[in-house]
């Protein structure tokens, strides 16, 4: 599902997402609960929102073609499509799991300090595979995600010392 990057090419249609999200309650929650007032804040909050919206709408059209299947969902991201599924998760009941890495998981490095939603999408998943240690921790302190939902599973191969020449 990562290729779903960009919602849409059609301006008019990405223009009547921004509009909707105004009518959202989710992102009035986001705002109200985070105390935003930064206007790039605000800004990446109505892009998320609008992003969340455009796939909970692919995803909703694509399990229902499903439906009769056992469903389970893999995003290698922990960002909007991910949110978009957990909205989903509780009426179609189906596995959902993440990895989150470095650019999906820490505040601090993005340029406004803010990561849309990130606390608002705590329940509804499965597991959470992060790379480190030290990531679990931070989704724990710094989300409150639950231990149990959290399992370390590192990238790349383990190392068996053969040297190429």
């Amino acid at each position: 599902m990562a290729f779903l990057r960009v919602p849409t090419k059609n301006k008019l249609i990405k223009h009547l997402y921004i509009i909707a999200v105004f009518f959202k309650r989710l992102f009035y929650r986001e705002i109200m609960s985070q105390n935003i007032y930064n206007p790039r804040k605000i800004k990446k909050a109505v892009r998320a929102v609008r992003d969340i919206m455009f796939y909970k709408k692919i995803l909703s059209d694509i399990i229902k073609y499903n439906l009769e299947k056992d469903l389970f969902f893999y995003t290698y991201w922990y960002d909007e499509v991910t949110y978009a599924l957990q909205l989903l998760k509780e009426q179609y009941n189906f596995k959902l799991i993440t990895r989150t890495h470095g650019h999906d998981l820490y505040e601090e490095r993005m340029e406004t300090g803010y990561m849309p939603m990130r606390r608002m999408f705590i329940k509804q998943i499965d597991r959470v595979f992060t790379i480190t240690e030290s990531a679990n921790q931070y989704l724990s302190s710094t989300y409150g995600y639950p231990p149990k939902l959290l399992t370390t599973a590192r990238l790349g191969v383990d190392d068996l010392n053969i040297i190429c020449s």
